[in-house]
């Protein structure tokens, strides 16, 4: 009876994840839609948004009041060796997309063991740290690879997704960072500009 009782359980679980998962789907395709647009507005986000081409190989989406982050910031925030090559943050420096595009070889289908490797590293350094997520998707015919996790800063939490995908055949790494209280909104935000990334 018991074993019946947890088969039930699991069930009805995998039934509310699947149920979350889909409603999470559909609000990040509106989201997509939006930012298209050039205006999201969900879930109390309201922000103008605006497409940036990078290296003459790609163009994503980037809020309108997003900066790019001053060298003295960006050097304090982010060690030397795992520091962006391009950082944009709000107003406040609480909400950051990082852009790093390596000269190592990387083609579509090594993204997601390149994104495991990453994980790893990061876990082995981390021991203490959690990940949240990890997964993949297609972008027309390109394979984007993310996981995410918490870290702390000083007394607060920063929610982080790593994301991983291949141009030309190296890797661009996108990284985006917001406080854990705005995890919830901005999370929808972060997967928006990946899911809008064109490849040129």
């Amino acid at each position: 009876m018991q074993k019946e009782n947890n088969s039930v359980i699991n069930m009805l679980e995998y039934a509310k994840n699947l149920e979350q998962k889909n409603e999470r789907e559909k609000i990040i395709n509106e989201v997509v839609s939006e930012i298209k647009d050039g205006k999201l507005k969900v879930k109390k986000i309201n922000l103008d948004i605006k497409q940036e081409e990078f290296l003459n190989k790609f163009k994503i989406y980037i809020p309108k009041n997003f900066k790019l982050m001053p060298d003295k910031i960006a050097k304090a925030k982010y060690p030397s060796e795992a520091r962006p090559n391009i950082i944009y943050t709000d107003k406040n420096n609480t909400c950051n997309i990082g852009l790093n595009y390596l000269n190592v070889l990387l083609t579509d289908d090594m993204v997601i063991e390149f994104r495991d490797a990453m994980k790893d590293a990061y876990l082995l350094e981390n021991k203490s740290a959690q990940i949240i997520e990890k997964s993949s998707f297609k972008v027309e015919d390109t394979t984007i690879a993310y996981y995410s996790f918490y870290s702390p800063a000083g007394d607060i939490n920063m929610f982080n997704l790593i994301s991983i995908l291949s141009i030309e055949d190296k890797p661009l790494i996108i990284n985006f960072n917001c406080l854990e209280k705005d995890k919830e909104k901005l999370e929808l935000l972060f997967f928006g500009i990946l899911k809008t990334i064109e490849i040129i």
